[in-house]
């Protein structure tokens, strides 16, 4: 399998276990989220002693602007599905923040020039599909809202909107700079936007406790190790397919909570799950057939440019 494709899938991973230590945060979720990412500024600066030997070009304004808004996206994103969580059901923030996978494809698509076969779109919507499974089957359940409910799951749609512009962002500049350079100023940038948000309600910004502070700190580190996962993924796959991840990461966010947290998966669940499953290794074999499509013709151009 394509190294990068399993970092993706390893990203996602982790990314799905993050719920389950949520569980224990007791500070305001809006500060809970400026520490998950503020964290990860420490585990940057110990990385750049190393040297971010992945840098393959300088990096230009433009570039740095594009990781500041993909930044600012992703802090906005926290803190506004946050509100959505307040106003409406969690499974209808869920599920509305987790159809981010469908707008990076079809920014991929109409936008970066990166067509999908039909393979690509299938596996996409067998994911988006069984994900909406996952979450609609759990006890909660999904329903379309009124009044302020339905606030909160425009809430919830514009959360994925906004990590639709991160990842966009992210992918968009990882062709060119490394994996910390893209990760340092996005974090930079989402520290910025949620440093105020968490003190818009009033409650605890700041851990109360060692124990709280390690929590803090697992988080950061999980945060940091998907984070890194999928941004090192993005610069050798198609962006409209590494959204498959988001997929992936409700499957396995049901999954830890039925073997840790005793929740209980119910039969649609169990179904959503062997859907997404299925559409992981389509995923898979669309990025392997994309890639062998643009090997012969890259080799074409160049026995063009030998033959003029």
């Amino acid at each position: 399998m394509n190294p990068a494709f399993l970092a993706l899938l390893a990203g996602a991973v982790v990314s799905g276990l993050t719920p389950l230590v949520v569980r224990w945060i007791e500070i305001d979720p809006a500060a809970a989220g400026f520490w998950r990412v503020a964290l990860m500024l420490p585990m940057l600066w110990v990385w750049g002693m190393r040297g971010d030997k992945a840098v393959k070009t300088g990096m230009t304004a433009r570039d740095r602007w594009l990781l500041i808004i993909g930044g600012a996206a992703y802090g906005a994103d926290i803190a506004v599905w946050f509100w959505a969580i307040q106003l409406t059901s969690a499974a209808n923030a869920q599920l509305f923040a987790y159809c981010y996978p469908l707008w990076v494809a079809l920014a991929g698509t109409l936008f970066l020039s990166q067509h999908l076969a039909r393979m690509g779109w299938a596996a996409i919507a067998l994911g988006l599909g069984g994900s909406a499974l996952v979450i609609a089957g759990s006890a909660s359940g999904f329903a379309l809202e009124t009044g302020p409910k339905l606030l909160g799951d425009g809430f919830a749609i514009l959360a994925g909107l906004l990590y639709s512009v991160t990842m966009i962002a992210q992918g968009t500049v990882r062709s060119r700079v490394g994996t910390r350079s893209v990760l340092l100023w996005t974090t930079i940038a989402a520290s910025a936007v949620l440093l105020p948000a968490g003190f818009v309600s009033g409650r605890d910004v700041l851990p109360t406790s060692f124990e709280q502070w390690g929590v803090m700190a697992l988080l950061g580190l999980m945060t940091f190790t998907a984070q890194g996962l999928v941004v090192y993924a993005l610069g050798r796959l198609p962006l409209n397919l590494a959204g498959i991840a988001g997929s992936l990461s409700v499957v396995v966010a049901a999954i830890g909570g039925w073997i840790v947290l005793q929740e209980r998966l119910e039969g649609l669940q169990i179904l959503g799950v062997a859907i997404v499953l299925a559409a992981v290794p389509m995923a898979e074999r669309a990025v392997r057939a994309k890639k062998e499509a643009r090997g012969p013709a890259i080799a074409g151009d160049a026995r063009a440019v030998k033959g003029a």
